[in-house]
């Protein structure tokens, strides 16, 4: 249900405590997709309203970023300001969805907040298989959320799907990237829902203009941040498969998988780019190739996992 924006500033007092890429968040806005959990505060999600000194209309398309702030709008929500990595600012429109607002604030906001605080953020998703961490990416709709799924449905730990947080660790055996343990839903289409034994009509619309539904993976959630060990690039295929990917078209599948490749050129850009390289460099990065038809999803799973003993 839609809320006008005096209906929402009744609930301003209230604040909500929730834990996510190893942050304490408060926010006056409830956010069910997060894990509820307590501490010091290290980022704040509040309303407020935003400046845009004229650029542009809070309806219109708007992104900004510097190394101190990144605004941006989204249809249906408003604008959202993001200030040096500890403040997420929420000016919603009149009769804002508040699913489209909640994806907003956990997902590009949360993504802003990361980078200003120096971590790499991917559009993909990630597992714990073994105490480390396995990253699936690729462009929309290569199954990325889906493979997360069935490993989860399967017996493994979900660390996040839809942004991924790394962190390069240093640590005695030198710079080590480190996962971090984000978000414990996912997003999925009905057809894999389905395929998972999951009744779509059930769950949840991550928002009210897209189909995917919200797959809980709160069961057996993975709450620790963990090495990373390897990243898998999907693509579509008419079988599925592994090859290697050569450094410099491995630096390029990271830089696309960019949550939003636009926050390159602020906020740390260059050192963001230079940790890419350095992934690149201790971890192996390869191509898998996902056969279209969700019933070779056992197989894939079975030829990652294998892949991971050699």
């Amino acid at each position: 249900m839609e809320r006008s924006r005096a209906q929402l500033a009744k609930i301003k007092k209230m604040v909500y405590s929730y834990i996510a890429f190893g942050l304490c968040l408060k926010s006056e806005i409830v956010l069910p997709e997060l894990m509820e959990g307590d501490g010091d505060c290290d980022v704040s999600i509040r309303f407020g309203r935003a400046d845009l000194r004229g650029e542009v209309k809070a309806n219109g398309s708007f992104f900004k970023a510097t190394d101190d702030e990144i605004q941006f709008t989204r249809k249906d929500t408003g604008v959202i300001t993001v200030r040096q990595g500890r403040e997420i600012i929420v000016d919603p429109l009149p009769n804002a969805d508040e699913a489209s607002l909640r994806f907003s604030i956990i997902n590009a906001a949360m993504a802003s907040v990361l980078q200003h605080r120096g971590l790499l953020v991917f559009h993909a998703s990630a597992v714990a298989i073994d105490g480390k961490a396995v990253i699936f990416m690729g462009s929309p709709g290569s199954g990325k959320s889906t493979i997360a799924a069935a490993m989860h449905t399967w017996g493994y730990s979900l660390l996040s799907d839809e942004i991924v947080a790394v962190q390069i660790a240093v640590q005695k055996e030198g710079n080590v990237p480190v996962v971090l343990s984000g978000l414990p839903h996912i997003r999925l289409l009905p057809q894999s829902a389905r395929y998972l034994g999951q009744d779509p009509e059930t769950m949840p619309r991550i928002r009210s203009d897209e189909d995917k539904r919200a797959y809980s993976a709160r069961r057996g959630f993975y709450k620790k941040s963990i090495p990373l060990r390897r990243i898998y690039v999907l693509k579509k295929g008419s079988a599925n498969g592994l090859e290697s990917i050569p450094p410099q078209a491995a630096f390029l599948e990271m830089v696309n998988n960019y949550y939003t490749v636009g926050m390159l050129k602020a906020a740390g850009g260059p050192e963001h780019l230079r940790n890419c390289a350095r992934i690149i460099s201790t971890v192996p990065i390869k191509r898998l190739y996902r056969a279209d038809a969700l019933d070779h999803m056992p197989d894939l799973i079975d030829l990652v996992k294998r892949d991971l003993e050699k």
